[in-house]
């Protein structure tokens, strides 16, 4: 599995993930747990119970667990490199648009959950 070097506005991370797009995704998660209700939180806490996100790795995990409850100030792009962080090749996704995926997702399942 591919790593990624994210970075945007505060967050700087390093994950191992299926594709950049998922990359993107996770760091929207990530800014969105200091933000949200603690019952909101708890689907990012166990990220194997969201199959969207597909399985994560230990690195992941292990990221994911440390920075869960630190706050995040996302910048207008989300940047992914494969090389490390400040590349000028990097990927970049638009804050904004990816938010708005995330918030389709989440919602989503919102939507499944109620229907259990």
């Amino acid at each position: 599995m591919p790593k990624y070097y994210v970075q945007s506005g505060t967050l700087r991370a390093v994950i191992h993930s299926r594709s950049p797009h998922r990359a993107a995704m996770w760091a929207i998660a990530r800014a969105m747990d200091a933000v949200l209700p603690d019952d909101d939180v708890a689907l990012f806490e166990h990220p194997r119970a969201d199959a969207s996100f597909g399985s994560l790795s230990h690195a992941e995990e292990a990221v994911a667990t440390t920075h869960a409850h630190r706050f995040v100030a996302l910048g207008s792009m989300i940047e992914l490199s494969e090389i490390g962080f400040d590349h000028e090749d990097a990927l970049k996704f638009d804050t904004f648009d990816t938010f708005r995926e995330w918030h389709a997702l989440v919602d989503a399942i919102d939507r499944i959950a109620c229907m259990l």
